[in-house]
């Protein structure tokens, strides 16, 4: 299980922080305006909590992983290659998803 998450854990970051970032924005507009500074502020800190998550499994890409020890050397640097590369993509789209949020502020 620690490889699928290791693996998928970028991905899913992004995935919950899309997910809420699009719920509080739902919520804001039904609310009244969708630029309320409560909804801006709780985008904001889950755009922070998901770059922090996704910096925690880029670092866990870094060093050589626990699990990866025992593999042959070129499938764990594929394995390390293949999350860090997860991580960073998911990175980007939250910074792209948080930025309007960060930037009406």
């Amino acid at each position: 299980m620690t490889r699928w998450t290791f693996l998928l854990g970028g991905l899913v970051i992004w995935a919950a922080h899309f997910s809420g970032a699009y719920a509080i924005a739902s919520i804001a507009d039904v609310q009244g305006t969708p630029d309320h500074p409560a909804a801006l502020v709780s985008v904001g800190a889950i755009t922070l909590v998901a770059l922090a998550l996704n910096g925690a499994i880029l670092l866990w890409a870094a060093r050589c992983p626990r699990f990866l020890e025992h593999d042959d050397p070129e499938l764990a640097r594929l394995w390390r290659g293949v999350g860090g590369l997860g991580a960073l993509t998911s990175a980007l789209f939250v910074i792209w998803q948080g930025l309007p949020a960060v930037l009406a502020v």
